[in-house]
């Protein structure tokens, strides 16, 4: 698999900036719903700002992804879609306080990403960084595959 991957720290908009098409132009990401920048704050391991969804983050790519993954404080799943179908729904990535990171690999691409906590949605999803890419996985790889180090470890602080 390619090392190319893109990367939203959400640095550089004021607190509570309303997120929908900001990073289209730039990243070719559009979001959906309520989200909110957020920070400065400790929650934020990385760099001490994010993006704070009361719901659920929902975001669409403008090109076909396959991988996708995220550095976030707390409890989180993806659902990825692939022209408004369902390709995969992830366990969810247990809390475990600040600086985890968790993320997945698919041979289908993918083009929107739902993350949430719960089953039904619901309950605020905070992201600090946001990473992704369109490398196809090499021989071996089948179906959804879980980044290696993704099970909600955590990430040494910067």
């Amino acid at each position: 698999m390619s090392n190319d991957f893109t990367t939203i720290d959400f640095l550089g908009l004021p607190h509570d900036t309303f997120i929908t098409d900001q990073y289209a132009a730039d990243y070719g990401v559009t979001f959906f719903g309520e989200n909110l920048i957020t920070g400065p704050t400790p929650g934020f391991a990385n760099d001490h700002w994010g993006l704070f969804s009361p719901n659920n983050n929902r975001f669409a790519f403008s090109l076909p992804q396959n991988w996708i993954a995220v550095d976030y404080p707390g409890a989180i799943k993806f659902q990825i879609f692939n022209q408004g179908l369902l390709i995969y729904t992830s366990p969810r990535f247990l809390p475990g306080g600040l600086g985890n990171f968790a993320g997945l690999v698919s041979d289908a691409a993918f083009d929107e990403v739902l993350l949430f906590k719960h089953p039904g949605g619901g309950t605020s999803v905070f992201v600090d960084d946001l990473h992704w890419g369109a490398a196809v996985p090499g021989p071996g790889v089948a179906g959804i595959a879980f980044i290696a180090a993704a099970c909600a470890r955590r990430r040494p602080r910067r």
